[in-house]
């Protein structure tokens, strides 16, 4: 089956001059058209899908010289299909209608709603519950020539800044924050490729152009940082507000939010040592060194949480382990002030904490206006306890 997108879109019907037109606004993604009960998936991103999703790959007239192959999804099942899509590490647009048809004249206006990359997740289903989901990007600062570093986490709001001395610093911490996508100019996209080659097999990391109009428009940036408190150790680091502008645009282009940024901490914790993919490996902390089997390690031997925020909170603090007096003793002190409390005591906070939905989550969702009434639910019950 010959793809159609060489064609001439004039010859195309209406309908179809519409997809590809919308298609052309669509950063390389695939492309779910919404038509009546269905998405609809087209052209060459039909043909690619088709049999990972496990659906019909078929044909259908387009207006032009050749059918165009095509395959379709039901509405309310669709976000399993993209949230399988997203693990596989593709990007995603939804289509939907933006009018209503009994108000149509002609073909039914529609447009791009949202685009998921696998670094932009807010649904909840699509997520790990015990680690973060983390979009990446970094910049080399021409002052400098040092690195500006940010990760962000879109839907727990985490958002961090630190700085490199050089592209090796940035590989680091690319290998200690594991982020799922990961943004850098244009023309180092090669540079990059090769770099991380063997992470990017290995963790399925996309690699993605950061925006470059944000890197140096002055009002853009002032605009784009105004609702952000900096942290006093990331004020001063050279090209910091430039990437996060960059950041933050590129988050619009996929018409996500970014209002659940408040602020901006450091990458590195001052009472922490960060340890390396290498000690990490060879420690076993996420996985056996032989088979690389999650049970075994000691994040799955120690792992008594009850709580999606609990599960993060110990997998960010057993690779981050504190390294100052000052605070080791305060941590050991809470320890101490929690067991004194007696067994009793302890086993009815366990009783309470047990089933507490992902609030951390459920919160951007709600400053976003996308919670769904059952996660409100959840909230209001959690709350309750």
């Amino acid at each position: 089956m010959e793809p159609i997108e060489s064609v001439n879109t004039a010859k195309l019907t209406p309908m179809m001059r519409q997809y590809f037109e919308i298609k052309e606004r669509s950063l390389g993604s695939i492309m779910f058209f919404r038509m009546g009960d269905f998405y609809e998936i087209f052209g060459n991103d039909a043909e690619k899908v088709a049999p990972i999703l496990g659906i019909v790959l078929t044909s259908r007239p387009s207006g032009a010289s050749k059918k165009i192959p095509f395959c379709g999804v039901p509405h309310h099942s669709a976000k399993i299909h993209l949230l399988k899509l997203l693990k596989l590490g593709f990007k995603v647009a939804i289509v939907d209608q933006i009018e209503n048809p009994e108000n149509a004249k002609g073909i039914v206006k529609r447009d791009i709603v949202r685009i998921y990359t696998p670094g932009c997740i807010d649904e909840i289903e699509g997520l790990s519950s015990d680690s973060q989901n983390y979009l990446m990007a970094s910049y080399e600062c021409t002052q400098s020539r040092s690195w500006a570093v940010v990760v962000c986490e879109t839907s727990t709001g985490e958002l961090r800044l630190g700085r490199a001395e050089n592209i090796e610093q940035v590989v680091e911490f690319v290998e200690l924050f594991k982020p799922k996508e990961m943004l850098v100019r244009k023309f180092q996209n090669k540079l990059f490729k090769a770099k991380l080659g063997k992470f990017s097999a290995e963790h399925k990391l996309m690699l993605g152009d950061l925006p470059e109009q944000p890197l140096e428009d002055g009002v853009t940036q002032q605009e784009t940082l105004g609702q952000l408190s900096f942290e006093k150790s990331t004020t001063s680091i050279l090209g910091g507000r430039a990437l996060i502008s960059a950041l933050f645009s590129y988050l619009k282009s996929l018409k996500a939010e970014t209002n659940q940024f408040m602020s901006v901490k450091p990458l590195k914790e001052p009472d922490t040592l960060a340890l390396s993919e290498i000690v990490i490996r060879d420690l076993e902390i996420f996985e056996t060194a032989r088979r690389r089997n999650l049970q075994g390690s000691l994040f799955h031997t120690i792992n008594r949480t009850l709580s999606p925020m609990g599960a993060r909170l110990l997998r960010w603090s057993l690779v981050r382990p504190l390294c100052k007096g000052k605070a080791i003793e305060q941590r050991h002190q809470a320890i101490h002030d929690m067991l004194s409390l007696g067994e009793e005591t302890l086993q009815k906070l366990r009783t309470h904490l047990k089933g507490t939905p992902d609030l951390e989550r459920i919160a951007t969702r709600i400053q976003s206006g996308k919670v769904h009434p059952y996660e409100l639910a959840n909230a209001r019950d959690a709350l309750d306890k």
